[in-house]
C-alpha cells in the first residue's frame, strides 16, 4: 500500500515540478535566517534538507560552508543549475542517514496524515534537532493539476502533539516555525 501511495505522490509532484510558478515558490529560501539561528550549528556541520524541492536553499547552505544533503522523492525537483548531494527517497521510507541537524520547510503538510508519525520518527532517527516550517492552510497550487497538495492541514496544537511524539523538546516559534530536539541546548 505505501508503494502505491509513494508512486501516486511522486507522480503528482513530478507533474507539479514541471510548472514554473510552482518551482518559483521556495519557502525554505525565505526561512534560512530562522533555520540557521534556531539550529545554531557551526559552519561545516552536516545538515539534511528533508523535502529539498528545487534545492536552492540546500545550495545556499552549502555555499555558506555547511555539508548539506537534499532529500526529495521527485526525480525532477532540483533546479538544473543546482549541484548538491541528493538522495531520492520519500520521507516515510527514508534510508539510514544521519547529520548534526536538519530542516524541513513546507513539507509536512504535504505528507498523508497516516504517514506523519512515521515521517517524524524517521527524521528524528536521522538528526538530533530539526527546524520545521509547516503551513496550517489548504494549498492553491494543486488546483492547477486537479490535485490536493496539502494533505494534512492541522493547527499548531495538533502539530506540536505530533512533534512531541518524536522529540522530547519542541519549541513553537509561531507562524508554523518549530525547533525540535532530543535535548535542550
Amino acid at each position: 500500500m505505501t508503494d502505491d501511495l509513494a508512486t501516486r505522490e511522486r507522480t503528482k509532484y513530478e507533474t507539479m515540478w514541471r510548472i514554473p510558478a510552482y518551482r518559483n515558490y521556495s519557502p525554505a529560501e525565505r526561512s534560512l535566517v530562522d533555520v540557521l539561528r534556531l539550529l545554531a550549528l557551526p559552519l561545516g556541520a552536516r545538515l539534511i534538507d528533508f523535502g529539498c524541492g528545487t534545492g536552492r536553499a540546500t545550495a545556499t547552505l552549502q555555499s555558506l560552508g555547511y555539508a548539506v544533503t537534499g532529500v526529495d522523492f521527485a526525480d525532477n525537483c532540483l533546479d538544473p543549475d543546482v549541484s548538491i548531494p541528493f538522495v531520492r527517497a520519500n520521507l516515510w521510507d527514508l534510508p539510514e542517514m544521519s547529520a548534526d541537524g536538519g530542516l524541513c520547510c513546507d513539507v509536512m503538510e504535504h505528507i498523508p496524515t497516516d504517514q506523519v508519525d512515521r515521517v517524524l520518527a524517521n527524521i528524528a532517527r536521522a538528526v538530533p534537532k530539526c527546524v520545521f516550517t509547516i503551513a496550517f492552510h489548504p494549498d492553491n497550487f494543486g488546483r492547477v493539476i486537479g490535485e490536493k497538495l496539502h494533505l494534512t492541514v492541522q493547527n499548531e496544537n495538533w502539530w506540536t502533539e505530533r512533534l512531541l511524539k518524536a522529540w522530547p523538546c519542541v519549541s513553537d516559534h509561531g507562524n508554523g516555525l518549530f525547533l525540535v530536539g532530543h535535548r535542550h541546548d
